[in-house]
């Protein structure tokens, strides 16, 4: 018979977490000998509203905060904001993720995540763009 302490017993709590955010969370403060940190953001064009519940979702589970931006007319001052965002967020490693230009007037929502283990980044973007 298993204890309660053992590496299976264990791996099994962690993944009946349900909640995306908090099992990053345990995931990081079971680590001792790594490091994993992740952030999570959402740009919506001022046009366009989220639907309330799931705001919630966002800032709730995956701690990401959703800001609204003007892609239409200051489609630059946001690639500025979000490389902010990424270098700030990654203490510097990414400095430029999105090149200028990169953003459409026609640009509505931007995702941005990134995961970091032991300072080597991994980074994803998406751009859903009004069809």
């Amino acid at each position: 018979m298993e204890s309660p302490s053992s590496p299976i017993k264990k791996r099994k709590k962690i993944l009946s977490i349900t909640d995306p955010h908090l099992t990053t969370t345990r995931i990081t403060e079971l680590q001792t000998s790594q490091s994993i940190s992740f952030a999570n953001s959402v740009w919506i064009d001022r046009s366009f509203s989220l639907n309330p519940s799931y705001k919630r979702i966002l800032e709730s589970s995956y701690n990401a905060k959703a800001k609204e931006v003007d892609f239409s007319n200051k489609a630059d001052q946001v690639i500025n904001e979000v490389n902010s965002w990424v270098k700030n967020e990654t203490k510097g490693l990414i400095k430029n993720l999105l090149p200028p230009g990169s953003l459409y007037d026609d640009t509505v929502l931007l995702f941005a995540r990134y995961t970091a283990k032991d300072n080597r980044i991994k980074n994803s973007i998406k751009h859903i763009q009004e069809t």
